[in-house]
């Protein structure tokens, strides 16, 4: 997954390019996807990766931020699927 050339115009745009990426850091949540839940969240860790290394260090901290976020979403998201399939079992 990587960012299309009209979310980083956005971003570039934005008087806080923090913000606008906090925005789409919320739209992670949604979206299709198949297998566990917390895959689209997995799928979302290049978007954050990407913008460690951006020019803007606005956009740099938003990534340092997001990405501890990110992975605390793929181990709640992973226990409550392994809760859910044991009471299957």
């Amino acid at each position: 997954m990587r960012w299309s050339g009209l979310a980083l115009a956005l971003v570039r745009l934005a008087p806080d390019p923090a913000a606008m990426l906090r925005a789409f850091e919320q739209r992670f949540f949604t979206g299709a996807g198949w297998g566990a839940f917390s895959l689209r969240f997995v799928r979302r860790r290049p978007l954050v990766a990407a913008m460690l290394v951006d020019d803007d260090p606005r956009v740099r901290a938003w990534a340092r931020e997001a990405g501890p976020r990110l992975e605390e979403s793929i181990r709640r998201w992973d226990d409550a699927d392994r809760d859910r399939d044991s009471r299957f079992e």
